[in-house]
């Protein structure tokens, strides 16, 4: 019996059945950066998790943790221990990661996703060969080519941010699933798995550096579009405009040294290389 699986989830039903009829519950546990970051109310990086937007919202994240969770939990290299410590860690790092990205912005989320991810991330690598079946198509899909998917897809829904889905969350919890799933059972998950925990992380990799690349983070911005492309090239005509202001000032100030020691001690003063460097700068004057 996976006892832990269905307690989390008994949970999960109750306190969304409490946000959705009691008045004021869920803002009390809703995922709001001012709140977290201003008030220091951090238990809404965790709390989030337990409320959902509505029953179907509910119903689709604790269906995909039951039929990933039941099978980690009777695993005896994972068990119950294993499947907390993943399902939390994946929460709070997806929280972490939408708290991030998120951190100027107005914005409001809930649920579950992000430990979902992560329980279905550290499932395909720490059960390998499995497959998932995609209602209405009664085929049996590996759950290599779901992961690599479901990635990419959080990634383009990230960067067009108009679907009303925390795609942020679902990528911070699938990492930290990776991770996660890394720590408990390293062979199972790399040496067994070289090719696709590489493809994975350069995903991940690829998404760290595009945050980096923009921390900003405006929602809906796309570093593939025409505005994102004229912005790079107005930036880097800018740049090189600045360099070359820089690049004149240090010619000057070289120049005025070379004849401030011309002044002091006449032109035999100048070294070899002076001499070459004062014609240079005079035909560039």
């Amino acid at each position: 019996m996976p006892i832990l699986t269905f307690i989390i989830i008994g949970i999960t039903v109750y306190t969304t059945h409490m946000g959705l009829t009691v008045r004021g519950f869920s803002d009390r546990l809703m995922f709001i950066p001012s709140c977290i970051l201003g008030q220091k109310q951090h238990y809404r990086l965790l709390s989030s998790a337990l409320i959902h937007a509505d029953w179907r919202h509910c119903c689709f994240n604790l269906l995909s943790f039951y039929f990933f969770a039941s099978g980690m939990e009777a695993t005896p290299t994972i068990g119950r221990s294993g499947i907390l410590v993943i399902y939390v860690g994946s929460i709070l790092g997806g929280s972490a990661v939408s708290l991030y990205l998120h951190r100027h912005h107005e914005y409001r989320a809930l649920g579950a996703s992000g430990g979902v991810s992560g329980i279905l991330f550290a499932s395909i690598f720490l059960i390998p060969g499995g497959s998932i079946i995609l209602f209405p198509v009664p085929l049996p899909l590996p759950t290599w080519i779901y992961a690599v998917g479901y990635l990419l897809g959080s990634c383009y829904g990230m960067l067009k941010q108009g679907d009303g889905i925390g795609h942020d969350a679902h990528l911070g919890g699938a990492l930290s699933g990776v991770l996660i799933a890394t720590l408990i059972d390293p062979h199972t998950v790399v040496v067994r798995q070289p090719v696709l925990y590489g493809i994975v992380l350069m995903i991940f990799v690829a998404i760290i550096v595009y945050v980096y690349k923009n921390p900003a983070y405006l929602p809906g911005s796309n570093p593939f579009s025409r505005e994102a492309r004229q912005d790079r090239e107005r930036s880097r005509g800018l740049k090189k405009k600045m360099k070359t202001q820089d690049d004149s000032r240090d010619e000057e100030y070289m120049l005025n040294q070379l004849l401030e020691k011309i002044s002091s001690g006449g032109i035999e003063s100048l070294t070899r290389a002076e001499r070459a460097k004062l014609e240079s700068l005079s035909r560039g004057r």
